[in-house]
């Protein structure tokens, strides 16, 4: 089982029936381009919220990633970011504008799970600083490449 949380990804190395290197997603990114996300978030606050919520494909206009640990700022009331938090906020204002029926950002994950076959060769697990770069088909391609010897990159 994978617990997944934001744009962290999580994907399996396998081989197909003839030996190619293929790809299994264990996981899926929660933001903008995930329309299920978008229809949660859109559903936990109130409808004269909608264009506020989501602002420049972000959270508040903030945050890409829907789900994420920490960054409580856009999770705690009010009343506690003002407390808490404005005292230490050297960048202005700790209270997000827009920032009216919190929390718009939760850390609940979402669970996929997956039985292992023989085919299965390895997992990867990284942050969206390597998805941005590479898709997980070409990061399954380097694994295998670097498994066979084979250089992928020039240094």
């Amino acid at each position: 089982s994978i617990a997944n949380c934001g744009d962290a990804r999580a994907i399996l190395g396998t081989v197909d029936d003839n030996g190619n290197p293929s790809v299994v997603s264990l996981s899926i990114d929660h933001n903008v381009r995930n329309e299920n996300e978008v229809k949660r978030i859109l559903s936990e606050h109130p409808s004269n919220e909608s264009h506020s919520v989501i602002r420049s494909d972000r959270l508040l206009g903030l945050l890409m990633p829907f789900r994420a640990f920490g960054d409580i700022r856009l999770k705690w009331p009010i009343n506690s970011l003002r407390e808490y938090l404005q005292p230490y906020y050297k960048k202005g204002d700790a209270i997000p504008q827009f920032y009216f029926t919190p929390p718009y950002l939760t850390a609940r994950p979402e669970i996929t799970k997956h039985k292992l076959t023989k085919k299965d060769k390895f997992l990867v697990l990284a942050t969206d600083g390597l998805w941005d770069l590479l898709s997980p088909e070409k990061v399954v391609e380097l694994i295998f490449n670097h498994q066979k010897g084979i250089q992928s990159f020039d240094r």
